[in-house]
């Protein structure tokens, strides 16, 4: 009996405590894509450095401090580490506002997906995505 007891803890010593708990789901990297209509320009907003929260009448509000700022066409596709922050906004605004632009948005973490909507692209209010980790949010989100 005591033989079996010491195998035990040892193969539990061996394995880790993620082989009883699971993998552990703290985000570490965020991938966003961004297809549609080849080479119609958009203004791409990243970040990690914000606070958000959710008012009564479920609103997502955000306020960004540092902001990666990305004047391109599409496609566009990248990865952000958020290891530290564990929190990602995304806003994609179509720079020609006289032309409807399509196009799909797909967001993974840690290569799991988490968005992936196709539709039109608005300009007004423009299309955006914010993920906080264990922080509620909603899909009406506001920029302060």
């Amino acid at each position: 009996m005591t033989r079996i007891l010491i195998l035990l803890v040892a193969t539990v010593a061996l394995t880790g405590c993620d082989a009883l708990l699971g993998d552990d789901p703290t985000p570490e990297t965020i991938r966003y894509q961004v297809q549609g209509d080849a080479g119609a320009p958009v203004q791409v907003l990243l970040s990690k450095e914000f606070v958000s929260g959710v008012t009564e009448a479920g609103v997502t509000e955000v306020s960004l401090f540092v902001v990666d700022t990305l004047d391109t066409v599409l496609p566009v596709e990248g990865d952000y580490d958020i290891s530290l922050q564990r929190r990602f906004f995304l806003q994609v605004l179509p720079l020609d506002t006289l032309s409807t632009v399509n196009g799909r948005v797909i967001v993974d973490v840690d290569g799991r997906n988490l968005f992936n909507r196709q539709g039109t692209l608005p300009v007004d209010p423009p299309f955006r995505y914010v993920y906080v980790f264990n922080q509620a949010t909603t899909r009406v989100i506001e920029l302060f």
